[in-house]
């Protein structure tokens, strides 16, 4: 069952940094901040790398502009990815990894999180990201392409790897634009 970090915090960052210093040990640790487009991985991202003295590593670096692919965990340039954990691992105790699809693009890299951090984006409704449930993608298996923000193969993934339901920590934060 995942803790529960909301934006008026059930969990303070301290209190995340310390489960996962916990979970660590005294071994390099992978910790993966996980979430839809938009919800927050990255900042989130930079504060625990920096609480943590560890350093951040954006999926979004290895990804190759020019694939010829809708699929971002196909876009990321995978060698160099391997190449950059391992020299990281060796030099910091925690590598915080952030992006879209990251237990799919971990587990193609063979590096799965040692922790994982889901970052949720709640609207004012109450509803996941962009006024969407991904139950209402699985339901339809349909979203609207154009509307802005979303992109079919982040809610197939969402649907396929369940990175909300296998983070230890889960961290809620509302949508700025409608609270």
């Amino acid at each position: 069952m995942p803790l529960l970090m909301t934006a008026e915090p059930l969990l303070t960052i301290d209190e995340i940094t310390s489960v996962l210093r916990q979970r660590a040990g005294s071994a390099s640790h992978v910790v993966g901040v996980d979430g839809f487009m938009g919800s927050g991985k990255t900042t989130l991202a930079f504060e625990l790398a920096e609480l943590l003295a560890g350093i951040r590593v954006s999926l979004d670096a290895y990804a190759d502009r020019n694939a010829q692919t809708e699929d971002y965990a196909a876009k990321i340039m995978q060698r160099y990815l391997v190449s950059d954990l391992r020299k990281l691992k060796a030099a910091f105790q925690f590598v915080v990894v952030e992006g879209i699809c990251l237990l799919e693009v971990l587990s193609a890299v063979s590096e799965p999180p040692g922790s994982l951090v889901y970052v949720k984006r709640i609207s004012a409704t109450g509803l996941w990201h962009d006024g969407f449930h991904l139950e209402d993608y699985e339901s339809n298996q349909s979203i609207a392409e154009n509307q802005k923000g979303l992109h079919k193969s982040e809610f197939e993934y969402h649907s396929k790897w369940r990175p909300h339901e296998q983070a230890q920590v889960v961290y809620e934060r509302p949508d700025e634009e409608s609270s």
